[in-house]
């Protein structure tokens, strides 16, 4: 009798162990089928802007982060706390870290850290390749540089005086978006064929855009067409070109987005946009730092388009 009571326990327990190996089987394919998005994990980051960062991408990662239901520390960061807020973010010890700073050229030792210590690292604008960041996610500067300088041939007709208002997110010899967008630009506008001269200005605290411009509409070679790489600039910009009452002589293209440039569009006091979508690139920052902490693997580069908005 023992030996039958035996027999029925193993056969139930066979059974148990099968319903069991079908049912993780089950949840587990459920789990590929959904993607990264199944998988339930409570995540904490950090996002780190200085004041470059535009309304659109502060926007883009608040609500993602909801829509995620994700916890998200926004940060500001500026030259004088830039040490605290590193040292902060490693005492809350956050899953990850988004960083669209200026320049983040200056920031290995920073990320390395970072890293270190098991977080992710993802970084927005400009990149940083030298260090082991996970991520960099943005426009192409090289093909933003191509696209404003053949803007620029078209306004001058192959012939003319260009200049270069860089701001400071390319202020930096080392920073890759400045090496980037100008060698698009120089690629475009000296070719054999066109007659066009090039010169570059570097916007700065103590050189701000206002006296760049009303330096360049006293010089003895006046200029055809006014590239601006920072949005804060065209504004400056634009505002010396009305004094100057020179609105019109002077073809501005600008680098920023579609949001901020929409008056000078309606307006047509810029004449060409190179437009990024920061919304965009916020969302894709929140959804990739999320699928690398799932155990997911992603490109460590993601590019993002952009349009080029004309008003001729």
């Amino acid at each position: 009798m023992q030996k039958w009571v035996k027999i029925v326990e193993l056969i139930l327990l066979s059974t148990l162990v099968i319903l069991g190996g079908v049912m993780i089987s089950d949840i587990q394919q459920i789990n590929l089928a959904d993607g990264p998005e199944a998988i339930v994990r409570d995540l904490h980051l950090a996002v780190l802007v200085d004041d470059s960062a535009p309304e659109s991408f502060k926007r883009g990662i608040i609500e993602t982060s909801q829509e995620q239901s994700l916890v998200v520390e926004l940060i500001m960061v500026s030259e004088n706390n830039e040490a605290d807020v590193f040292r902060q973010v490693r005492l809350i010890g956050v899953d990850g870290v988004i960083i669209r700073l200026n320049n983040h050229t200056f920031l290995s030792s920073e990320i390395e850290s970072l890293k270190a210590e098991g977080m992710v690292v993802v970084l927005i604008g400009n990149d940083a390749p030298e260090t082991t960041r996970d991520v960099y996610i943005g426009t192409n500067g090289y093909q933003q540089g191509k696209a404003i300088g053949q803007l620029a041939l078209e306004v001058l007709g192959e012939e003319g005086n260009v200049a270069l208002l860089l701001g400071s997110e390319m202020a930096e010899e080392q920073s890759a978006l400045r090496s980037h967008f100008v060698s698009g630009i120089y690629e475009t506008l000296n070719q054999v064929e066109n007659q066009v001269q090039v010169t570059a200005e570097y916007s700065t605290v103590e050189r701000r855009a206002e006296l760049i411009t009303d330096d360049l509409l006293s010089a003895e070679q006046p200029i055809g067409a006014l590239i601006c790489s920072d949005p804060t600039d065209v504004h400056r910009a634009i505002r010396v070109l009305v004094d100057r009452n020179a609105v019109g002589s002077v073809a501005v293209l600008a680098r920023g987005t579609e949001e901020e440039m929409a008056n000078y569009l309606q307006q047509e006091m810029i004449y060409g946009l190179v437009a990024e979508d920061h919304y965009a690139i916020a969302q894709i920052a929140i959804k990739s730092t999320e699928t690398i902490l799932n155990g997911f693997w992603i490109s460590s580069y993601v590019n993002v388009p952009f349009d080029v908005i004309t008003t001729w």
